[in-house]
């Protein structure tokens, strides 16, 4: 069993805000590179963009089909820059530090 899609959960001063591809979320454009990723996710009106810096980290082993044969690239310490917008109009503009970054499976796929 597999999923190709978005799944996409913010919460943000108390407000959660979900992306996933059953209410029509789309990723709009993706970059990922050894050492940053740049996502856009577009919801409706809303569009989320998104930078990673990732920091070095480790390689998970997670079970497939019975065997641990699958990986989960996670890193903590990583930098992330996130804008928010609805109907074109900049809502949110965010710095984090210290984010853990898990990436698992092949974004390209998506």
């Amino acid at each position: 069993m597999s999923f190709t899609g978005v799944l996409c959960t913010l919460s943000i001063k108390g407000k959660t805000r979900i992306f996933t591809t059953y209410t029509g979320a789309s990723i709009q454009f993706f970059k990922d590179e050894p050492e940053s990723l740049l996502i856009t996710i577009r919801q409706g009106k809303e569009l989320i963009h998104v930078k990673v810096d990732k920091k070095e980290g480790s390689v998970l082993k997670a079970p497939n089909k019975g065997a641990m044969l699958r990986e989960i690239d996670e890193a903590l310490g990583s930098t992330m820059e996130l804008n928010i917008f609805y109907d074109h109009q900049l809502r949110v503009c965010e710095k984090g530090i210290n984010v853990g970054f898990e990436r698992v499976g092949k974004l390209e796929e998506l």
